[in-house]
């Protein structure tokens, strides 16, 4: 009876810990009359696939501007979205938030540059 109660238990917290899900987002990102384009990143720095990556931008009002959605990224992966009006960027992914690292960027309007970097938390 205790080793089918414990197996159980095993079974729930290896699901659990299969189907985690986290966030992390910025803040509102502005662009400056020079800057035309704001990017939102997110890289898999683990060293096991994430199954699932929505990055998405998101208006002053809530509105959502743009999103990718990536499947199965493997270590050094990258799922990206673009606007090119402010917007706060929002990332969803299933896993450990130790695998993940995002960011809003700005570049300049060379495109050379980047002028701003915002991590996502």
């Amino acid at each position: 009876m205790i080793s089918r109660a414990f197996s159980s238990v095993l079974l729930l917290l290896a699901t659990s810990a299969e189907t985690r899900a986290g966030t992390l987002a910025t803040g509102l990102i502005p662009l400056g009359s020079a800057q035309t384009h704001l990017e939102c990143q997110a890289t898999n720095v683990g060293a096991k696939p994430v199954k699932v990556i929505s990055v998405s931008l998101v208006g002053v009002d809530g509105t959502p501007l743009a999103g990718d959605h990536c499947a199965n990224v493997a270590f050094g992966g990258i799922c990206t979205v673009t606007t090119s009006t402010p917007a706060s960027c929002q990332i969803e992914f299933t896993g450990s938030k130790q695998s993940i690292r995002g960011a809003a960027f700005v570049p300049d309007a060379t495109f050379e540059n980047i002028v701003l970097v915002e991590p996502a938390r």
